[in-house]
């Protein structure tokens, strides 16, 4: 269908981070896991009746193993959201995977006595397999409610670990005197300018080398340019050559002369 102005129609969607769809997902799963405990509490308040309490009695064991198995989901996730020892973790992993064995035990022996452990028909290999499937399936639909009403969204590796910050790192450096002629006591520029900078610090970056002919050009113009145009502070020191006069001008307006 063709919209004016090139504009392209959509359809409407549903955000799945909204509030209802959230409910609506939880309220789905707690079914699933209500039909379960329903399912495997009835199997295993029959199967009670081997252990031979009174009748009134075989109601409580299905609710310390089935109870259990959503108990230590819960105990997990939450061990698992506070990022507990993994040692804890670990032990609550243990329990619970025996609380889902055992009940899972209970179920099949349950339906296989409803048989007489005769599995010659296929009925009896469906039914055990019905009955072993409600506790697995309580497991699951009890550790899919926490992840949805408790987790918080999962994020990728690659965006969760903290970058190192580089603190800078101060050397110290020491710089050679400046050479001073013997004859004329004027100090004359090093012809090379050394650093020593202490093991394990980084060391800076050389300056690239300078051409050639750009060295001679700035040279010509400085010679070119008067001293008023030449700031005082612009980092280039000059020393007067031989019979030369350098004239300073000081902040105040008076000239200084030296030889």
């Amino acid at each position: 269908m063709s919209v004016p102005g090139g504009a392209v129609k959509r359809t409407a969607q549903i955000s799945p981070d909204r509030l209802t769809v959230g409910f609506f997902a939880i309220s789905l799963v707690i079914i699933v896991m209500a039909s379960s405990m329903v399912f495997s509490y009835v199997g295993i308040a029959e199967a009670a009746a081997w252990t031979g309490v009174p009748s009134g009695i075989h109601v409580i064991a299905p609710i310390f193993i089935d109870g259990a198995i959503i108990t230590y989901t819960v105990s997990l996730t939450i061990f698992e959201w506070r990022r507990e020892d993994r040692r804890m973790i670990r032990h609550t992993k243990r329990v619970l995977r025996g609380f889902t064995a055992l009940s899972v035990g209970l179920n099949f022996a349950h339906t296989a006595s409803y048989w007489r452990w005769d599995f010659t028909a296929y009925e009896a290999w469906f039914g055990s397999l019905i009955s072993i499937s409600a506790p697995i399936a309580a497991l699951l639909s009890a550790e899919e409610v926490v992840r949805l009403a408790f987790r918080r969204r999962a994020i990728a590796a690659s965006e969760e670990q903290p970058s190192t910050p580089i603190e800078p790192t101060i050397a110290d450096v020491t710089w050679l005197e400046p050479r001073t002629s013997s004859a004329t006591s004027t100090p004359t520029p090093p012809e090379e300018a050394f650093i020593t900078v202490p093991i394990g610090t980084p060391v800076p970056a050389e300056a690239p080398a300078l051409d050639t002919a750009d060295v001679i050009a700035e040279a010509e113009r400085l010679t070119k340019e008067s001293a008023f145009d030449q700031p005082e502070h612009d980092g280039i020191v000059r020393y007067p050559a031989q019979g030369e006069v350098l004239l300073r001008f000081n902040d105040d307006g008076a000239v200084s002369r030296e030889l």
